[in-house]
C-alpha cells in the first residue's frame, strides 16, 4: 500500500483538530471564543438581566425552583459529567470550601446531563453537600446559553445575586480553585 503525502497531511490535521478539541474539553476552554452580541450562545449577554427560573429536585428529593432561593446568592455550576477527573476536582473544590461559600451567603447548584440516579451515586461517593440537578435534555443549559456538543456540556458557572440577577459568568473555570473563583466573581459585582 502506498501512502501519499496528502494522506499523511490529512491524518496529521485530523490529529491536531482532535487534540485541540480534547484539550478544550478537558480545560473547559474554547479556542477563538467570540463574545459578541451577534453570538446567540453568549452567556455574557445574560449579565445584568433577571435569571430564568427553572424547576428541579433538591438534595432531599423535593421539587423546587431556582426562585425559591431568592435572597441567597447562587452559583449555578454547569459541568460535563459526573465522575470525570476534572468535574470531580471542580465539585470537590466546592465541597472543600463549603464553609467559606456559606460565610458569603452563596449556595452552589451543580447541573449536568447525567441522570438523577447517577448524581445520587456521585454525591454519595464524593460526599458532595449540595444539589446536583439532572438536565438530560439540556433545557436548563439552553436557558443560560450553555453550549453542548459531542464532547458534552460546556463548563460554565453562572452567578446569580439575591434578587435573581445574573451578575457574572465564569467560563474559564479553574477546577481546583473554583470556590475562590465564585467568591471573587461575586465580589467583583
Amino acid at each position: 500500500m502506498i501512502i501519499s503525502k496528502a494522506m499523511v497531511i490529512a491524518c496529521l490535521l485530523i490529529c491536531i483538530i482532535i487534540g485541540s478539541l480534547t484539550a478544550c474539553a478537558i480545560t473547559g476552554r474554547k479556542k477563538n471564543r467570540t463574545k459578541s452580541a451577534a453570538n446567540p450562545l453568549n452567556q455574557n449577554s445574560l449579565i445584568g438581566k433577571k435569571t430564568p427560573d427553572f424547576n428541579f429536585i433538591d438534595s432531599d428529593n423535593n421539587p423546587t425552583t431556582l426562585y425559591a432561593f431568592t435572597g441567597t446568592k447562587r452559583a449555578i455550576i454547569f459541568y460535563p459529567k459526573d465522575g470525570s477527573p476534572f468535574c470531580t476536582q471542580q465539585l470537590c473544590s466546592i465541597r472543600d470550601n463549603k464553609a467559606l461559600l456559606e460565610q458569603n451567603n452563596i449556595m452552589a447548584i451543580g447541573i449536568s446531563p447525567d441522570s438523577q440516579k447517577n448524581h445520587d451515586k456521585f454525591k454519595e461517593a464524593k460526599n458532595l453537600p449540595f444539589t446536583l440537578v439532572s438536565d438530560p435534555d439540556k433545557k436548563i443549559a439552553q436557558l443560560y446559553h450553555i453550549t453542548t456538543g459531542w464532547l458534552g456540556l460546556q463548563r460554565v458557572t453562572v452567578l446569580i445575586d439575591e434578587n435573581n440577577i445574573v451578575t457574572h459568568v465564569i467560563d474559564n473555570v479553574k477546577v481546583t480553585d473554583h470556590a475562590q473563583q465564585i467568591i471573587d466573581g461575586f465580589k467583583a459585582k
